[in-house]
C-alpha cells in the first residue's frame, strides 16, 4: 500500500503519484497556489477534510494497472539529467506544436463565442516560447556545467538562482491557462476537438510540474549542498 501523509508537499505528491493529481484538482488544490505547501496546509486553506482526502489518494494509488514510479533520488546525476531530457524535454517538443496548432483551430471555430479562447491561445504561445528557451538554456549551459564538476562556485550559484527564478515564473503561466479555461473545464457547447485540447493542456501542466519538482527538489539541491 502506498504511504501518504499530510506532511508531504503538494509538489512531491504530484511528482511521485501523478495519478493523484485529478483528485487534488477536484478539491481545488492546484499547483498554482499549493506547490510548496504541505498537503495538510493545502487542505486547511481550502477547508478540505484531510483524512477523507488521504483515503481517496490511497485508493487511487492502489488501483490496479498503475504505472510503477521510479525513485529518482536513487539515480546518479547523469541518469537524472538524462531523465529530464528524455522524459520531459522530449514530451514538450512533441506536445507544444500540437497544442499550439489545435489552440489556433479552437480559436478559429469558437473564438467569437468565447473571447477568452484568444487570451488562452496567447498565454499558451508565450508559455511555449518560454519553455523552448528554458530547455535550450538547460541543454546548452546548465546541464553541461553541472556534469563537468570543475566550475567556479560563484558561476554555479548564479546559474542555479536563475533556474529557480525561471521555475517560479512558470506558475504564472499556468495560472493564466487555468483562469482562461475555467481550470480546463470544457463548456457545455464544446466539441470533441475543444475538449481534447483542454484535456491535453492539463497533461502539459502535470508534466511541467513534475519537471520542476525533479529539478528543484531532487537535482539542484545536490549541487547546492556540494557548494557548502
Amino acid at each position: 500500500m502506498q504511504t501518504f501523509s499530510t506532511g508531504m508537499t503538494v509538489g512531491q505528491l504530484m511528482m511521485e503519484h501523478p495519478e493523484c493529481t485529478p483528485i487534488l484538482h477536484a478539491h481545488q488544490i492546484s499547483a498554482t497556489g499549493a506547490l510548496g505547501l504541505t498537503l495538510g496546509q493545502a487542505c486547511a486553506a481550502k477547508n478540505v477534510d484531510a483524512a477523507s482526502l488521504l483515503s481517496k489518494l490511497v485508493a487511487s494509488a492502489s488501483e490496479p494497472g498503475g504505472v510503477p514510479t521510479t525513485d529518482l533520488r536513487r539515480m546518479t546525476d547523469l541518469e537524472l539529467i538524462e531523465h529530464v531530457l528524455t522524459v520531459h524535454h522530449t514530451f514538450l517538443r512533441r506536445a507544444l506544436p500540437w497544442l499550439q496548432h489545435v489552440s489556433g483551430r479552437v480559436v478559429e471555430l469558437h473564438g467569437e463565442r468565447d473571447a477568452r479562447l484568444m487570451e488562452l491561445d496567447s498565454a499558451l504561445s508565450e508559455l511555449a516560447d518560454w519553455l523552448r528557451k528554458h530547455m535550450q538554456e538547460e541543454e546548452e549551459a546548465l546541464f553541461p556545467m553541472l556534469l563537468q564538476g570543475r566550475l567556479r562556485t560563484d558561476i554555479l550559484r548564479r546559474e542555479l538562482r536563475a533556474v529557480r527564478h525561471e521555475h517560479a515564473e512558470v506558475t504564472g503561466f499556468i495560472r493564466r491557462l487555468r483562469e482562461c479555461s475555467d481550470d480546463y473545464t470544457a463548456p457545455h457547447w464544446a466539441d470533441s476537438v475543444h475538449k481534447e485540447f483542454l484535456a491535453e493542456l492539463e497533461v502539459l501542466e502535470q508534466d511541467i510540474l513534475r519537471h520542476m519538482f525533479v529539478e528543484n527538489q531532487v537535482l539542484l539541491p545536490r549541487f547546492v549542498a556540494d557548494l557548502g
